[in-house]
């Protein structure tokens, strides 16, 4: 059970769809609020840019760079990825995307077509995979600290923010609206997806063998709840994740319960794979 020591509303923020953690200040969030991206740092509201699209057009996900000068932008009703460049705060640039439904492509391409792009988390597989040993000796550079993008989309997408090269990862599950993922500090990627929490090695390729996804809980189209270990616990539309590392070694996944209203906390084991 989670218990806050204190709550607090801010005025301002009408259509509050995706906020992110300022990296640099624990006390800052950046808050999609309609088709304006704003700021809030605890005290006060302001924005940052604006969309230039109608009050329609919704922010699904967003994630910001460690350093602070960047955040991405998706929209699965327009198909787009947008960049906002912090250090001149402009109007956000078109990154990726088309403004029409188009066949997931992959390749290195000018404009890269995603459609319906959700939630949005940057890479961490460049950490070590013990179980991965064949992996890790294969000697593949390691991409740079926040140039690698992954999408959650219909499918899983991986976007190489240098190259602009867009790869898909085939899961034996189709992505869900509600798609959300986060990374564990080994690379292991979390996703809550259909009412069920898994686990995900990226690094086993983009064939994604069965032994590279783990059902961690939940049950795929059983909404109700329920605590417990493993299929015993039980979701309904489940839509956010984020996960906490201790020092100690101890490793949580907190998930928003959507139509359960609860925040969740499932306790992870030491080794998913």
């Amino acid at each position: 059970m989670i218990t806050p020591t204190t709550t607090t509303t801010t005025a301002g923020v009408k259509q509050l769809h995706v906020m992110c953690v300022d990296p640099l200040n624990p006390d800052g969030w950046f808050i999609a609020n309609g088709s304006t991206l704003m700021y809030c740092n605890g005290h006060s509201i302001s924005e940052v840019a604006s969309s230039g699209y109608s009050s329609s057009w919704s922010v699904d996900g967003m994630c910001c760079s460690r350093d602070r000068k960047r955040i991405y932008l998706s929209s699965s009703q327009s198909h787009r990825i947008l960049l906002v460049d912090l250090t001149s705060a402009p109007a956000p640039d078109q990154l990726a995307g088309m403004a029409v439904v188009t066949t997931e492509l992959d390749g290195t391409l000018s404009v890269p077509a995603i459609t319906y792009p959700r939630s949005l988390v940057f890479d961490r597989t460049s950490s070590p995979s013990p179980s991965r040993a064949a992996t890790a000796a294969a000697g593949v550079e390691p991409p740079a600290a926040d140039s690698v993008l992954w999408i959650a989309a219909n499918y899983l997408r991986r976007f190489d923010l240098t190259t602009r090269s867009l790869t898909t990862y085939r899961l034996r599950f189709k992505l869900s609206t509600h798609a959300s993922m986060s990374f564990l500090s080994d690379g292991v990627m979390i996703i809550v997806n259909s009412n069920a929490v898994y686990a995900f090695d990226p690094r086993t390729g983009i064939k994604c063998a069965a032994d590279s996804v783990v059902l961690v809980a939940g049950r795929v189209n059983s909404w109700d709840f329920a605590d417990g270990v493993g299929l015993e616990a039980l979701f309904s539309w489940p839509r956010g994740v984020a996960v906490v590392e201790s020092r100690s070694g101890d490793r949580s996944a907190y998930i928003s319960d959507t139509t359960n209203h609860r925040i969740r906390r499932l306790t992870l084991p030491p080794s998913l794979f």
